[in-house]
């Protein structure tokens, strides 16, 4: 997969993540939420190492809520 087309992949994902599934009391909620965030940090660690980590980083500031 190119690296262009990973990017649109993250960008889906944190567009799709559950930013606040750590305060559910919903066990699955928190358990989907939890593989997803998994997902997001592989994601990013392997456009990072592409070396496109600035790109991926403005994507996961642009959806994280902080």
């Amino acid at each position: 997969m190119n690296a262009e087309a990973l990017l649109v992949d993250f960008e889906k994902l944190l567009k799709s993540h559950d930013w606040y599934y750590a305060y559910s009391d919903d066990h699955r909620y928190w358990t989907a939420g939890c593989e997803s965030y998994d997902k997001i940090e592989k994601m990013f660690n392997t456009l990072r190492d592409m070396g496109y980590g600035v790109e991926s980083e403005t994507l996961f500031k642009k959806y994280c809520p902080n």
